[in-house]
């Protein structure tokens, strides 16, 4: 009989780190990512990613059309952070954390580092949530009813599935900093690690569903979408029903939306919709510049 064991990584700097540092990320990194998660899901949610080798990608019938971050649909997970942290923090850049897997669910994995040959390197972090979903470029639209791994030796679609895998409804992510004796001359990297779950990129199994935007979804849930596309911010959504909320609605006002209530709230960010829909402008400004 063949054991595997699970060793937890303690929070501490692994053995193959030198002149590590510490980067935690800061809150608005996190809901920058969230959203540029989200805001990646819509595009081929909705139909309008023309991208991919062949493309366009087809729609999808099973992911929310614009998601967000609440109970039900993709949000920040503190658990997947600190998994994600535990192995940022060991400075393996080539080797994904085999033991990431929490209670809940089995988890899904993407990383990515950057590095500069100065005594400090900040990378943009959307930028690197970006380098990932660029991957459509290459992606084979066919290949989203039954999913496989890329052909050998080609490049690589993994982290671009796992963004827009259907049943992932949870996220976070991580980063450290250290010096990579590697190269000549060695390089400060930074380290982002971003942990999903449930995972996705499961063999034979599909990315997302085909058809209409959010026709099959199964979920029973009440959720607050916004469709930004093209330099666009229109209307809000709540509830299962896709209700439109008019201008000058406060959130607080719904009480099926208590979770994401509080959590704006302890970002200390604003309920109102007109607020929200300007903080998203803000958040996407990059993407159009």
């Amino acid at each position: 009989m063949l054991l595997f064991t699970c060793f937890v990584q303690s929070r501490a700097p692994g053995p193959m780190c030198t002149d590590y540092q510490p980067l935690p990320l800061t809150a608005k990194e996190k809901v920058s990512i969230l959203h540029d998660h989200n805001f990646y899901r819509s595009i081929v949610a909705s139909g309008n990613e023309t991208r991919g080798s062949p493309g366009p990608q087809p729609s999808a019938s099973n992911m929310a059309e614009l998601v967000s971050i609440i109970d039900t649909l993709t949000t920040w997970d503190t658990e997947l952070e600190e998994v994600a942290q535990r192995w940022a923090d060991q400075c393996m850049i080539d080797d994904h954390d085999a033991c990431r897997d929490v209670a809940r669910f089995h988890v899904g994995q993407n990383m990515l580092a950057g590095g500069d040959t100065g005594p400090v390197f900040n990378s943009d972090v959307p930028d690197l949530v970006q380098k990932w979903y660029d991957e459509v470029d290459i992606f084979d639209s066919s290949v989203v009813q039954r999913y496989h791994m890329p052909p050998r030796n080609g490049a690589d679609w993994g982290h671009y599935t796992q963004i827009v895998w259907a049943n992932t409804l949870n996220v976070g992510c991580a980063r450290a900093m250290f010096l990579s004796n590697s190269d000549n001359p060695p390089l400060r990297m930074e380290f982002l690690v971003c942990n999903y779950g449930p995972g996705g990129n499961f063999q034979k199994r599909p990315v997302y569903k085909t058809g209409r935007p959010a026709s099959n979804c199964k979920l029973v849930c009440y959720c607050l979408v916004t469709w930004r596309f093209r330099g666009k911010v229109s209307d809000f959504y709540a509830g299962g029903w896709g209700s439109i909320l008019d201008p000058g609605t406060d959130l607080s006002d719904y009480p099926t939306l208590p979770r994401f209530i509080d959590q704006l709230r302890s970002m200390n960010l604003p309920t109102d919709v007109d607020s929200l829909r300007g903080l998203i402008d803000k958040v996407f400004k990059r993407r159009e510049e």
